[in-house]
């Protein structure tokens, strides 16, 4: 049986196209995101696409979300965004009293706001917002597989984590629209040789990949932000996204959730798809107990985010980010249904 991984295992088809497959132009590659009009740019993280987007303004006044990877805001800082976190609320949206407070202090240039873990976020206010102080919307799309009910229509800009479920070893998109400005990011592409050899070992052999996978960090420690390598998409992953079929990882994604929402005793964050917008993680609400537990039955269960410093030093201001950091436990939800609930069983029995 296969083992629950944290990153999705390619297959016949992706293999394939590796070794033999074609590697189309941008537009064709990206057709399955975007929409008439729409420009897209690849890159290999979706971070590097929200860089590109900092670089095309002059050190833009950045707001986001509190609850956000440090680690996804080091290209972007490094190409001169100001940085400004504002509070979201229990409901993962933003806290719009404290947003315009910040505006009104600080007028912002750029405005992101986040689909998280799948889930569509109401964007009207967002647009509003932006519409009325003249800031650029970016919708990050990272953790959605595909354009949906309330997903990849509102942003100036569109941000999506194609690695985070494609079986491939790179990949971010940008997508601009309305003439939104992009730009051009020089550097190399990553070399996907080690990701092959990792994910063959997973896939092959998954008795002893599980034996090598490293111990769950503690409970209360987030991983040091890790530079997100070269720029550009290689053309290993640009094959491989060009053998994939999205619809069929969002169905998987749907089935895995139900699967592990069966099985695992923890209260669910979000509501089941409806079958418009599939899940990046199950999520649930739990402690540093239910943590170990579940690593300790071999799921490869993760805290989320890495919350930045700023809001490490200012805890009181950003209360619900840290909250969330501290009850919410991811599980990843691709693959073999049937496996992940196995898997699952065995963290309710240790419980």
């Amino acid at each position: 049986m296969s083992i629950a991984t944290a990153a999705p295992l390619p297959g016949r088809r992706e293999l394939w196209a590796l070794i033999a497959g074609a590697a189309p132009d941008d537009a064709t590659l990206a057709a399955p995101w975007i929409g008439d009009g729409d420009r897209p740019h690849f890159f290999s993280r979706a971070a590097f696409g929200l860089a590109a987007v900092v670089a095309a303004h002059r050190a833009p006044r950045l707001f986001l979300p509190d609850y956000f990877c440090n680690s996804a805001t080091l290209p972007a800082r490094e190409r001169g965004a100001r940085l400004v976190f504002y509070p979201i609320d229990e409901a993962l949206s933003p806290d719009w009293a404290k947003v315009e407070t910040l505006a009104a202090a600080a007028k912002p240039d750029l405005f992101l706001q986040v689909h998280y873990f799948g889930f569509p976020t109401d964007l009207a206010p967002a647009r509003a917002f932006c519409d009325r102080h003249g800031a650029a919307l970016i919708e990050d799309a990272a953790h959605a597989v595909m354009p949906g009910s309330g997903i990849g229509h509102t942003g100036d800009y569109v941000l999506w984590s194609l690695y985070k479920h494609l079986a491939i070893p790179d990949g971010g998109l940008l997508v601009a629209r309305n003439g939104a400005p992009v730009a051009t990011l020089p550097g190399p592409a990553p070399d996907a040789v080690a990701w092959l050899a990792k994910r063959l070992l997973q896939r092959g052999a998954p008795w002893l990949a599980s034996r090598l996978r490293q111990t769950a960090p503690p409970f209360e420690r987030d991983p040091d932000p890790a530079s997100p390598g070269p720029p550009a998409l290689s053309q290993a992953a640009r094959r491989m996204i060009a053998a994939s079929d999205p619809r069929r990882i969002a169905d998987e994604r749907i089935a895995g959730d139900l699967a592990l929402r069966e099985t695992i005793d923890l209260p669910p964050l979000l509501p089941m798809s409806d079958g418009s917008w599939a899940p990046y993680r199950a999520v649930f609400r739990g402690n540093a107990r239910d943590y170990d537990r579940l690593a300790a039955a071999g799921l490869p269960v993760e805290t989320w985010p890495d919350l930045a410093p700023e809001i490490r030093a200012a805890p009181g201001s950003h209360a619900t980010a840290v909250a969330l950091r501290n009850s919410l436990l991811t599980v990843p939800c691709q693959g073999d249904a049937r496996a992940l609930a196995h898997t699952a069983r065995r963290a309710r029995r240790r419980g």
